[in-house]
C-alpha cells in the first residue's frame, strides 16, 4: 500500500504525467477569470485533430495482411494514427506485425487479453491471471525488442454472465444486484489490479482500460454496486475508454445503439470506442459490421466529447475500404439524431445519391461543436494515398 501511495503521488507531481495535466487543468479552470472563460468559449482558429486508434481483432496473419494492403501503412504513418495489436497469442505473426509498425513509426498499443478458456477479458473472477498475463507480455516484448507506448486492459464480465440464456431475466439481474454488496472477490481484485497498474507504469507504459459505459453510472453515484454486480473493476488508468460500440444484434436497435451510448455517456469519457466488435456472419454469431452511415455518425458524435477515438476494427476498415472515407471525412453538417441509417440505403449512399423517401438533411453548419468535431466539420482530414481512383474530386 505504501508503494502504491508513493507511486501515485510521484505520478501526480510529474509535469509530463497525464494525472498532473488533469489536476493542473482543473486548477486553471477553478481560478480562471470571467474574461478567460469567455475567451476559451470562442471557436479556435486551429481546431484540434482527433487522435484515431485502430484496434485489431483477428489473428496475426490477418492483421499482417491488412497492414500490407496498398497504402495502409502510409495512411497510418502520415496521419499519426495508432494501432492496437490483439495479443491473445504471443506468436511470430504478432512479432512481425509489431516490428512492421515500429519500422514505419506507427504507435502501437498492446491489447492484452486472456485465452478463450480463461474468459478473454479481465474481471473480478480471473484477477489472479492478470499479473501473469502481463508478465508474459513484458518478457515477450523484451525478448523481441518491440516498442509499445501503452498496455490496454479489456474489463468485461465473465463470459457465462453475458452469454444468451433463457434462464437469465430481470429476476436474475435483480438478484445479482441484491447480492452485489456480498461480493467477497472485490477487495482482493481491486488491490491486485491496482498493483498491476503500478507495475505497468514502472515498466514505462501507459495504461488504457476498455470499460462498459455503465461504469460511468457507478462513478456518478460514488458507489461500486454495478462493479460488484457484474464482476468488473474500475481501476486507475491514463486513458479510460468507454466502449460505445454496437457489439450486440445491432439491427434490433436500428443501427443506433452506438450513437445512443455516445450521447448518454460521451461527456464522462476520456476516450470513446466506436464500430462493432465481433464482426462476422449474422446467421452464425448474430454480429455484422456497422454500416458506414452509422460509423460516420458515431465518429462525428464522439468527436464532440473527446479527442481520442478507438475504431473497431482495422481489418474491417481495410476490407470495406473505409480508411479513405475516414480520411476524407469533412462532416459538412453534423449528423441529424432523428435520421437513423438504414442498411438498405447503403448502396445509394455509397454512390452519393439521396435515397428515395429519405428526409432532407437539415443545415446544421451553424451548430457549435467541440474542437475535435470542429476539425472535421470545418477543415476535414487531408486526403491520402488511399483515395479511390473512381472517386471524383468535389
Amino acid at each position: 500500500m505504501a508503494v502504491l501511495l508513493w507511486y501515485t503521488s510521484l505520478n501526480i507531481c510529474r509535469p509530463q504525467s497525464r494525472l498532473y495535466r488533469r489536476f493542473a487543468k482543473r486548477k486553471q479552470i477553478a481560478v480562471a477569470t470571467e474574461r478567460e472563460l469567455s475567451d476559451a468559449s470562442l471557436p479556435s482558429s486551429t481546431p484540434e485533430r482527433p487522435r484515431l486508434i485502430f484496434a485489431t481483432e483477428l489473428d496475426g496473419t490477418a492483421v499482417l495482411a491488412a497492414l500490407r494492403a496498398r497504402g495502409v501503412l502510409d495512411f497510418l504513418a502520415t496521419q499519426g494514427h495508432v494501432v492496437v495489436l490483439d495479443l491473445t497469442q504471443l506468436d511470430d505473426t504478432r512479432v512481425a506485425a509489431a516490428r512492421l509498425l515500429n519500422q514505419r513509426g506507427v504507435g502501437v498499443i498492446a491489447g492484452l487479453s486472456l485465452s478463450p478458456e480463461e474468459g478473454f477479458g479481465f474481471n473480478l473472477q480471473n484477477y489472479p491471471l492478470a499479473q501473469a498475463c502481463y508478465q508474459s507480455f513484458s518478457a515477450w516484448a523484451r525478448e523481441h525488442d518491440l516498442r509499445f507506448e501503452a498496455v490496454g486492459l479489456s474489463i468485461e464480465p465473465p463470459l457465462e454472465d453475458v452469454a444468451p440464456d433463457q434462464r437469465r431475466g430481470p429476476r436474475a439481474l435483480l438478484r445479482r444486484v441484491w447480492l452485489a454488496r456480498e461480493n467477497v472477490l472485490y477487495p482482493a481484485a481491486q488491490a491486485a489490479y491496482n498493483e498491476l497498474s503500478v507495475t505497468i507504469h514502472l515498466d514505462g507504459y501507459e495504461v488504457h482500460t476498455y470499460q462498459m459505459p455503465v461504469i460511468a453510472d457507478d462513478r456518478r453515484a460514488g458507489t461500486t454496486l454495478i462493479q460488484r454486480a457484474l464482476d468488473i473493476i474500475d481501476l486507475p488508468s491514463d486513458l479510460d475508454v468507454l466502449m460505445c460500440s454496437s457489439s450486440v444484434p445491432i439491427d434490433l436497435f436500428g443501427y443506433d445503439l452506438g450513437g445512443a451510448l455516445i450521447a448518454s455517456y460521451g461527456s464522462n469519457a476520456d476516450a470513446i470506442g466506436v464500430g462493432s466488435i465481433g464482426e462476422g456472419d449474422p446467421a452464425t454469431d448474430r454480429h455484422a459490421p456497422l454500416p458506414w452511415a452509422a460509423l460516420r455518425r458515431d465518429l462525428l458524435l464522439a468527436a464532440q466529447h473527446t479527442d481520442t477515438i478507438y475504431i473497431y476494427s482495422l481489418e474491417d476498415c481495410v476490407e470495406r475500404d473505409l480508411l479513405s472515407r475516414i480520411a476524407e471525412l469533412d462532416g459538412e453538417s453534423l449528423p441529424d439524431p432523428e435520421c437513423q441509417p438504414n442498411p438498405e440505403q447503403e448502396a445509394d449512399q455509397h454512390e452519393g445519391n439521396q435515397p428515395s423517401g429519405a428526409p432532407a438533411r437539415p443545415d446544421l453548419s451553424e451548430r457549435r461543436a467541440g474542437p475535435e468535431a470542429e476539425y472535421w466539420v470545418k477543415e476535414g482530414l487531408p486526403a491520402h494515398t488511399l483515395a479511390r481512383e473512381d472517386q471524383q474530386p468535389q
